[in-house]
Parts: structure tokens; C-alpha cells; sequence
């Protein structure tokens, strides 16, 4: 790339040898101004040599005669690169597994800024929102709820939850107590008969009377353990009422449990029904089988209900806490079962020994012994497991009533920083996820970031997006910013600048040229094969329909240097003597001249000559 100016003595022909490698022949033809008035003409004329002695003589030569005209000179820099789209975009779909249900463009189709290009399905996507925004009501409730406070009806609530708690407590306690000595009292009247039995001071045969008191002592126990068994089914019976507002909540987390416990209460209704049916008539002087018969049937009853029991503090457990059953509530209702599964395991306890009474009065000594060793070690399980289920039973009174407390305390006390500041995280939390899906659902639809053409299209309605192979659903470019990018080597970037004319022309495109301007001088270098260059941007102008593509080869002409509408003539026909340049007229004579600009090939005449004279190259 030479820039062809007076200082590179280039002659004519190398100059149109270079616009030929570069494409610009028959520009560069159509601009040449040269134009031959004459013939080439074989004379022998006679003119001063350099002014000289007018007898010289000039050999004779073959020479052409130019008629001085107007032109446009200039002094070009070419170089070769690419089209570029300096707007150009590809777009893709944020979200995926997801199904396109509508593309409103195909390929060709040019869009503006905001133009709908496709939209994926959003049903989903609703869903969430509306989870997110319930979500999002919920914690500004419960923030406006913590800070108006406690109503007294809520209070009051509380209070008689706390209340409720604490009378529970001090039951619960009791009635472990009260479990604990008779269990301990019947393990020290076990211990107490076998050793009265093995020192030989007891009656080695039992007689009549005792046995009619055991008899008579096991139907009183029975009556009154018959009086438990219905107090325990009506408190059930409360309990597990369907016309209870917290009916719904009931066993929430395990609604099969839930139907085996009130199946189970059931049953044990029924069987107690039947017991007060079939043993009604039965007396201490019934028969003997039949006393014992009603004792078995009442043990099996209460051990029964002790397992119900078990089975409905497990329900509680399984209960979700709502307005409608708080969690002091549910921990009362829990101290509850585990009380009536305490008094059922007493009761049938207190019978199973009972039982034993009577069959200790109708055996043999060594028979008595054995049975009372048996006895006393089923007793000292029985203190055991009494002790056992009062821990537990004590430990669920009191969580219960802790938590009542702790309920009450959070209810009458003002909100905590801390929790005031949890409150309203959970807002900006919510609040995040709903702009976040409501985003989603915006970048739903996928629009045209720019104004340009649809180059590219990837989808069709009924495509699935994919996340491992989301590619580009379409690239738009915008034919407004094409702009040609070459590279200028170092000894000629210094004549390029901004804003210079530039003239375009394209491998793919035949006959066509379009001017440009220099738009951008890099002032980084770039370095390959030793060779150093730099980067020069083009904008392109009034290019109207020409069918110009981004990737397109361009070569371009820099208009480094310009004469606009100057006499001119060949600088072989200017001659210089003496720092002044002088031409030869046709008529043989020799003139001074001034010059100015050239091109490498013509010369701009400033002074001299004027539009219309003859000289001779």
C-alpha cells in the first residue's frame, strides 16, 4: 500500500499497474483528466533549450499535445478488510424446560426495538406467582400483627391457657404420686405376705371367710375402676368431637392414626357396654367363675384403653399448631392422654392384683410363695414402669406449661429488634421472589433489543428450551451500522484521519462504489509476521439499496490528499531550472509556471496557463 504523491517518483505506469492489483482500474481510468487534443506528430522544430540560445536545435521526437482543463486531483491510500455490524445482538430465552407456544418473525423479517420475537409457556411460571404473592401478604400480615399487638381477647386466651397449663401440671402430679405409692404399697404387702407366709406365721390353709372377702374386695375394685373406664371414654369422646374447631387440624400430619385411635375408642365404648350388659347380676355370691370372668373382662378393658390412650397422644404429636389449636393447647391435650393412660395402667394394675388375692387365698403354701415371688417381681416392673410414665408424663405437663408461659410472655411483650428485623427480612425475602418470577414471566416473551433484520431463527412453536442446549433463538443485525474495519501499516496510519472520504468497493458486489468516512484511528498496534499495523474504522454513507452483508471483503481508497476542480496537467510535461518549473507550449515557446498539489501522475497549475492552452508533454 503506497499513497502515490510527487515524493514517490512513481512513474504513470506503475501507478496503473498498483490500481489494477487493487481492483480500481476502471475507476482509476475514469478519472484520469489527460485528454489528447492532437496526434502524436514527427516534426523538427527548433525552441530554446532550458531558454537558451535560440540557434540550438532540438532533435527531432515524437510528442503529445494536452489541452490545459479542469479536474479533481487526489492522492489515495488502499488498503483491503471487512464488514462489520457494529450493532448486532443474538437472544436466547432466560428460562428453561419450558415449551414455545408462539414466534411472531421468520428469517428476513425486519424488527424494531421492542418488537416481539417469540414466548415460551407461563403457566407455571403464574403459579408460582400467585404462591409468591400469598407468601408475600402473609409476611407483611404478620408483621403488621406484631406491631399493633395483642388484643385482650388474645389475651385472655392466652392467660386461660396458661391457666389451664399450670392446673394440668399440678394434676399430673398428683396423680404420679398417687400411682407411685400404691404401686409401691402393693410391692411392700406382696413382700410383707411372703414373708409372713415362709417364717410359718401365716395360716397354712386359707379359709372361707378370707376367700368370700377376696371375692367381695375384687367386684368393689371392679365397680369402681368401671366408673374410671367411663369418666376416661367421655373425656375421649370430648376430645375427638367432630364439632370441635380444631376437628380439621386433628392429626393433621398422620390422618391414618388419626382413624385407628377413634376406631379404637369406639370398640372400647362398645365393649364397656357389653361388660355392664353381661356381668350385671354378678355378685360375691355369684359363682366363683363368674367373679373372675368379670375381673378378666375389665382388666382386658382398661389395659385397652391405656393403649387408646397411648395411640391419642401420639395424634397430638401429629398435629400441626393453627390459630384454632395453639401449641400450649396441644401439649395440654397430650398431659391429658398421658394422665388417662396413667390412671387406666393404675386401674388394671390395681385389679390384676385383686385377682391375685383370690387365687392367693385358694392356694397351697408353696404354691403361694411361688406365686407371691411372681407377684412381687410383676410389682416392682409395675413401680418401674409407674415411675417411668410419671417422668413422662411430669416432662410433658411441664413442657406444656412452659411453652403456655413462653406463649404468654411473647403475646403481652412488645416485639424484640431482632424479631421486628426477622420480620421484615422475610418481606424483602417474599418481595424478591415475586419481582424475580414476575421478571420471569416479562422475559417470557422475547423481544428485539435493536431495530435491524432477523439473520438467524432457532425454534419453532412446540420446542422444548432445553437448559444444557439453550442456544441463540435468533441474531438480529442492524444494516444501519455496518462499518468496514482494515488494517494501515505504520508507515502510512500517520496520514489517515478522522473524518477523511473514503471510497468502498466489494469483491461480492460488481460496478458499485460507496463512500465513507473515517470514523476511528487506533491508537494500539497490532504486530504480525513483523509487521505493524493498526486498526481504521469506516462508517459507510448513502449506500442506499446496495446489497452490502456483514463479512463482506472491501477494499478502500483513503482520500489522504486533494485538488478540487484545478487546472492540471502531466508532471512529465513540467520541466524545473533553477527552483522554477517551466512547460512547452505548442507553438514551441517555454513558460514559467507555479504549481501546486499532485497526485503522482498530474499537477496542479496555480499560475501560468489557463484552461484551454496547448502544451507538450
Amino acid at each position: 500500500m503506497h499513497p502515490r504523491n510527487k515524493n514517490s517518483q512513481d512513474s504513470l505506469d506503475e501507478i496503473l499497474e498498483r490500481r489494477k492489483k487493487s481492483k480500481k482500474w476502471k475507476r482509476f481510468l475514469s478519472k484520469k483528466i489527460l485528454v489528447p487534443i492532437g496526434i502524436a506528430i514527427v516534426a523538427p522544430f527548433v525552441f530554446g533549450y532550458f531558454l537558451g540560445d535560440s540557434n540550438d536545435k532540438v532533435s527531432e521526437s515524437e510528442v503529445e499535445i494536452y489541452e490545459v482543463t479542469k479536474t479533481n486531483l487526489e492522492t489515495i491510500v488502499s488498503s483491503s478488510g471487512n464488514v462489520v455490524a457494529e450493532d448486532g445482538v443474538s437472544v436466547s430465552f432466560s428460562t428453561t424446560n419450558e415449551q414455545i407456544t408462539a414466534v411472531y418473525v421468520k428469517e428476513g423479517d425486519m424488527v424494531s426495538a421492542g418488537d416481539k420475537l417469540a414466548t415460551i409457556d407461563t403457566t407455571d411460571l403464574n403459579l408460582d406467582l400467585k404462591s409468591a404473592q400469598n407468601s408475600l401478604n402473609t409476611a407483611y400480615a404478620n408483621l403488621q400483627e406484631t406491631l399493633d399487638g395483642a388484643t385482650e381477647t388474645e389475651i385472655a386466651i392466652q392467660q386461660k391457657s396458661l391457666d389451664s397449663a399450670k392446673a394440668n401440671f399440678e394434676k399430673t402430679l398428683e396423680d404420679n404420686e398417687f400411682s407411685i405409692q400404691q404401686a409401691e404399697i402393693k410391692l411392700a404387702n406382696l413382700q410383707k405376705d411372703l414373708d409372713s407366709i415362709t417364717s410359718g406365721s401365716a395360716e397354712t390353709d386359707s379359709t372361707l371367710e378370707a376367700i368370700e372377702q377376696a371375692y367381695e374386695n375384687a367386684l368393689l375394685k371392679v365397680d369402681s375402676v368401671l366408673i374410671d373406664i367411663k369418666n376416661s371414654l367421655d373425656a375421649a369422646d370430648e376430645i375427638l368431637d367432630d364439632e370441635n374447631d380444631y376437628s380439621l387440624q386433628l392429626g393433621s400430619l398422620n390422618s391414618a392414626l388419626l382413624r385407628s385411635t377413634e376406631n379404637a375408642f369406639k370398640t372400647l365404648k362398645s365393649n364397656y357396654k357389653n361388660l355392664l350388659n353381661d356381668y350385671v347380676l354378678v355378685s360375691a355370691t355369684s359363682g366363683k367363675l363368674e367373679v373372675v370372668a368379670k375381673i378378666d373382662a375389665a382388666i382386658d378393658l382398661t389395659s385397652e384403653l391405656a393403649n387408646a390412650f397411648d395411640s391419642l397422644y401420639d395424634v397430638f404429636e401429629n398435629t400441626s399448631a393453627s390459630a384454632a389449636l395453639t401449641e400450649s393447647e396441644i401439649a395440654s391435650f397430650q398431659s391429658s392422654a398421658s394422665s388417662y393412660q396413667s390412671k387406666m395402667s393404675t386401674d388394671e394394675q390395681s385389679l390384676i392384683s385383686s385377682k391375685q388375692t383370690i387365687n392367693s387365698q385358694v392356694l397351697s403354701k408353696s404354691e403361694k410363695i411361688d406365686s407371691l415371688e411372681d407377684d412381687i417381681e410383676d410389682a416392682k416392673i409395675n413401680l418401674a414402669e409407674a415411675k417411668k410414665s410419671a417422668a413422662r408424663s411430669e416432662a410433658s405437663a411441664q413442657n406444656s406449661l412452659d411453652v403456655a408461659e413462653l406463649n404468654y410472655l411473647k403475646l403481652t411483650e412488645p416485639a424484640t429488634t431482632v424479631e421486628l428485623a426477622t420480620l421484615r427480612a422475610q418481606i424483602n425475602s417474599a418481595q424478591i421472589n415475586v419481582t424475580k418470577i414476575k421478571n420471569q414471566i416479562a422475559e417470557a416473551t422475547l423481544t428485539a433489543p435493536i431495530d435491524g433484520e432477523i439473520v438467524e431463527l432457532n425454534g419453532q412453536v412446540g420446542d422444548l428450551i432445553i437448559q444444557d442446549q439453550n442456544e441463540t433463538f435468533a441474531t438480529i443485525l442492524n444494516k444501519d451500522t455496518f462499518f468496514i474495519e482494515v488494517s494501515i501499516e505504520e508507515v502510512e496510519v500517520n496520514q489517515i484521519k478522522k473524518g477523511q472520504r473514503v471510497i468502498a468497493t466489494f469483491d461480492a458486489i460488481e460496478n458499485t462504489e460507496v463512500n465513507g468516512e473515517v470514523s476511528f484511528v487506533s491508537l494500539m498496534s497490532t504486530t504480525s509476521g513483523g509487521i505493524v499495523t493498526y486498526s481504521v474504522r469506516i462508517t459507510l454513507k448513502d449506500w442506499g439499496e446496495v446489497p452490502i452483508r456483514e463479512g463482506m471483503t472491501a477494499y478502500v481508497d483513503f482520500v489522504v490528499g486533494e485538488a478540487r476542480d484545478v487546472l492540471a496537467i502531466p508532471v512529465s510535461a513540467v520541466v524545473s531550472r533553477d527552483e522554477k518549473s517551466f512547460v512547452s507550449m505548442d507553438d514551441g515557446s517555454s513558460r514559467e509556471i507555479e504549481t501546486g498539489f499532485n497526485d503522482g501522475s498530474l499537477v496542479e497549475i496555480k499560475s501560468g496557463l489557463v484552461e484551454g492552452e496547448k502544451i507538450i508533454a
